[in-house]
């Protein structure tokens, strides 16, 4: 199958914290990331829209505490997570983006 993706993707296990001004907030798993966005699961996907804005607070190991609170927008529904697009593309982001594999959890190797 052709590679149609615009940004490479890195492998990572980050908490992420997503807020919606109406309708609450959750904590869900980072699985990967690239320039463009996100993927994260361990919400409930019947829970998101296609295009709905949401704030991400990404924490844990080797994550840079000083990062802001980031700006995305629900570009995937899928089954076992969604796809989060940076409205914002001010942040070096994949500088932070690696976690080593020994550091990953075991369904992430």
């Amino acid at each position: 199958m052709e590679e149609k993706r615009k940004y490479g993707r890195v492998r990572t296990c980050y908490q992420v914290r997503l807020s919606h001004p109406c309708r609450g907030s959750w904590l869900g798993l980072v699985t990967n990331m690239s320039e463009g966005g996100v993927y994260v699961t361990d919400v409930d996907p019947n829970e998101f829209s296609i295009g709905m804005e949401l704030e991400a607070m990404v924490f844990g190991k080797g994550w840079d505490k000083a990062m802001p609170t980031l700006a995305m927008r629900v570009i995937r529904i899928e089954d076992r997570g969604i796809a989060l697009m940076f409205l914002e593309h001010e942040f070096p982001l994949m500088d932070t983006g690696c976690i080593p594999e020994q550091d990953q959890p075991p369904y992430l190797r």
